[in-house]
């Protein structure tokens, strides 16, 4: 090859390389915009939805009964959405024991399903152990409060109502029915489902 075609050839290759190279920042580029971009319009996202007003109701867990408050409402004492408890120890009593004896069958299946699952029923109680280090549940129904009590090593322990216009057990501090609660720690510690 003569000088002059090799020269051309050099520069050819030093042109391509700088054609590369502008490419590859010009991604690069593009990729950081895109990048910024995109932040962008979550920020904006972000702040569009805490500066927006609450469209939808705004559901209280505690004090409000079940209840649902929706902004720039207010709730009245005398609100019929919240639950009415049966204080009648004539209709209370026998409602307890058949819902315990409810959650005693639905539970059944689940011993089963694990190692340690152990349901006792006594009068107005009814337990379920489980094994060393999970804690036990214990659903204990309160004669003088008209009330039954359960006890989770989740949740905690809360204190149900029969409510008279629905005939469920739901909390008497925000309305939650005792059944999704059981059913949701339970399903957090065990193997199965109860067949409620």
């Amino acid at each position: 090859m003569n000088q002059a075609a090799t020269k051309l050839v050099q520069s050819a290759k030093v042109t391509r390389n700088l054609v590369s190279a502008s490419v590859v920042r010009r991604c690069i580029l593009v990729d950081q915009a895109s990048k910024i971009q995109t932040a962008s319009l979550h920020q904006s996202a972000i702040l569009k939805f805490a500066s927006a007003p609450a469209s939808r109701p705004r559901r209280r867990r505690r004090g409000g009964g079940g209840s649902v408050e929706t902004p720039g409402s207010s709730i009245a004492e005398d609100d019929t959405s919240r639950p009415a408890a049966v204080k009648d120890l004539s209709k209370f009593i026998p409602a307890s024991e058949v819902f315990l004896e409810k959650i005693e069958q639905a539970l059944k299946p689940m011993e089963h399903a694990n190692e340690v699952f152990i349901v006792k029923r006594n009068p107005g109680m009814l337990t379920i152990e489980l094994a060393p280090g999970l804690g036990n549940y214990t659903l204990e129904v309160s004669e003088s409060e008209a009330c039954l009590y359960m006890q989770s090593p989740i949740s905690g322990k809360f204190s149900y109502i029969l409510c008279g216009r629905t005939g469920k057990w739901v909390s008497s501090a925000d309305g939650h029915a005792l059944e999704g609660m059981l059913v949701r720690d339970l399903i957090r510690q065990c193997n199965g489902l109860p067949d409620l």
